[in-house]
């Protein structure tokens, strides 16, 4: 049977132009040695930006058939079919499989969906290449076992130890610290639900506590571990990458579009580079929904963007 497909067809050329740049041409890839030293000569910069297709608007208007359609071209048209590896995570379905989705959107963890779409990825790719994710998550693990052990071993009433920082444990100290490095208060709100202030004191008990407990390394990752682990995943996307391009379709992203979640998502775009398209459809324009960090998702030459309602 016939693969029938009717309308959309600028997005359909748009994603076609952008695959062809993700392959390159028929002399890059047969000649590529000679294409590389002819770009060395012309002095040009090998593109080292995400390209990303975002599709938005309102449920039922289309497009999951769209982002499906899509994919079907990447697998199965020239020249992308057999030259680039498509992977689609719908994060409604993750849902049904993975408990930390199903707490809320408000509530969802910037760790979890870094988790998510890292196990996604390594199914549909090569496991080896997100290695490096993993002993991310194990480093932070080990840092945090070791904070929590040391506030265990503080005693409120003989050391001036504030008791709300060893009743809150180590998600409390984690805030306090990641808040004292950068960390908004907006954004902290949601981990500082259990009702204490924090205070410039508290802060700075969580501080050195962490300045004792651990080195150099671990210190460094405690302060921002969101973001080093989002580098950790995209960097392993663009070794995958490096062999075979990706195609990633992100569906249903309204569940985890919050932003914090969001803001880490970009992280894991900006790390993997330029041999990795994304097809994003969910319901909010995420060109249009501020800042995240220093990160957008902008339409032009750094993000390349199909928007469609």
């Amino acid at each position: 049977m016939a693969d029938f497909f009717l309308g959309r067809g600028v997005e359909q050329k748009k994603f076609r132009e952008m695959g062809r740049s993700l392959v390159g041409s028929w002399w890059s890839r047969t000649f590529p040695t000679v294409t590389k030293t002819w770009q060395r000569v012309r002095g040009d910069r090998p593109p080292n930006s995400p390209q990303i297709c975002l599709f938005y608007g309102e449920g039922g208007m289309g497009k999951t058939t769209l982002s499906r359609r899509l994919q079907r071209i990447a697998e199965t048209e020239k020249p992308l079919a057999g030259r680039v590896l498509t992977v689609r995570l719908d994060w409604e379905a993750e849902r049904d499989r993975d408990q930390g989705l199903q707490v809320g959107h408000d509530s969802v963890e910037p760790e979890t969906v870094l988790a998510v779409l890292c196990r996604v990825l390594a199914e549909k790719t090569e496991k080896g290449c997100f290695k490096g994710f993993w002993e991310t998550q194990k480093q932070l693990r080990t840092a945090e076992e070791k904070v929590d052990k040391a506030l265990k071993q503080q005693d409120p009433t003989s050391s001036g130890f504030d008791k709300n920082l060893v009743e809150g444990g180590v998600r409390t100290v984690l805030t306090l610290v990641q808040k004292y490095f950068g960390m908004s208060d907006e954004a902290a709100k949601p981990y500082m639900d259990f009702g204490v202030k924090a205070t410039t004191e508290l802060t700075n008990q969580a501080v050195r506590l962490v300045e004792r407990s651990l080195k150099a390394e671990e210190r460094e990752l405690f302060k921002n571990p969101r973001v080093r682990l989002a580098q950790a995943l995209g960097e392993g996307l663009a070794k995958c990458s490096a062999r075979r391009p990706v195609v990633v379709f992100l569906d249903t992203y309204e569940i985890v579009d919050r932003p914090e979640c969001d803001l880490a998502v970009r992280e894991v775009m900006r790390a993997a580079g330029a041999r990795v398209l994304w097809v994003v459809t969910g319901r909010a324009n995420l060109a249009d929904s501020g800042r995240r960090g220093d990160r957008y998702i902008v339409d032009g030459a750094r993000h390349r963007s199909t928007i469609s309602r």
